[in-house]
């Protein structure tokens, strides 16, 4: 037979993908004990929130007494139905600035650093929604309702002295009603579920779902020492969740 018909032979040994696989997950195992860890608590470090400011512009941003709370835009207060919404209880605050110069159209700042986790433009309801992660693990959101010109988008890091928004102006408050003349503020726990807002029936609920935001401004987690992995271990964010987060 002519030697150039016959047929190959294959050398005995490792098939051919195999060294390539193997470099990979070689390079994959130095990733994950030798890089990633460091560059992870670094992240986190960097962006865990510890101070929480007033998200109007009072002058005085550290001073929750700097904000104007009407009785009725307490936290926890029942709210009566009207319009499209049915009776609730309210499950943040209703503020505006006790400052001269603030007022409607002026600018809505975030409370703290985090990520824009959400944005919902629908006229007089036009919503942020924020992500912070704190010391001690925990995620909660932010939002801010009654907005217009949202300077902001999803994915977005931000910290105290970002704009996100602006209260309506007073053109808006004309065409939707002197009611939105605030701007409405909460601290979602654990998990964002913007129907929470007004699907709250019970103030057991409300307390279950939000913080008071008054309450966690003084009181909020903050002398915690970052430890990544001792929440992923015990449940309290996944690490696909904390990637998203810190990244």
């Amino acid at each position: 037979m002519d030697p150039l018909m016959q047929p190959l032979e294959t050398k005995k040994g490792f098939p051919f993908f195999v060294l390539p696989i193997a470099i990979i997950a070689l390079v994959i195992f130095a990733l994950k004990i030798f890089f990633l860890p460091p560059l992870i608590t670094k992240k986190v470090e960097a962006f865990v929130t510890k101070e929480w400011l007033t998200p109007l512009d009072t002058g005085k941003r550290k001073d929750w007494n700097s904000l104007l709370v009407p009785r009725k835009g307490r936290f926890l207060e029942e709210r009566p139905a009207y319009s499209h919404l049915e009776a609730h209880f309210h499950t943040g605050i209703d503020i505006q600035n006790r400052r001269h110069r603030g007022g409607p159209g002026e600018p809505v700042y975030a409370a703290a650093k985090g990520k824009v986790y959400d944005v919902k433009v629908q006229g007089e309801g036009t919503r942020v929604t924020v992500l912070h992660l704190l010391p001690n693990g925990e995620l909660v959101y932010t939002s801010y309702i009654h907005v217009a010109d949202v300077r902001v988008k999803k994915g977005m890091k931000v910290n105290p002295s970002t704009v996100i928004a602006r209260r309506l102006n007073r053109e808006e408050l004309k065409k939707y009603g002197q009611i939105y003349n605030h701007l409405h503020f909460q601290i979602h726990k654990s998990q964002f579920v913007p129907q929470d807002t007004i699907l709250s029936k019970s103030r057991e609920q409300v307390k279950e779902r939000f913080y008071d935001p008054k309450e966690f401004f003084y009181h909020h987690p903050a002398d915690s020492v970052p430890d990544w992995r001792q929440w992923v271990k015990e449940g309290k964010i996944s690490l696909w969740k904390l990637f998203w987060t810190v990244f």
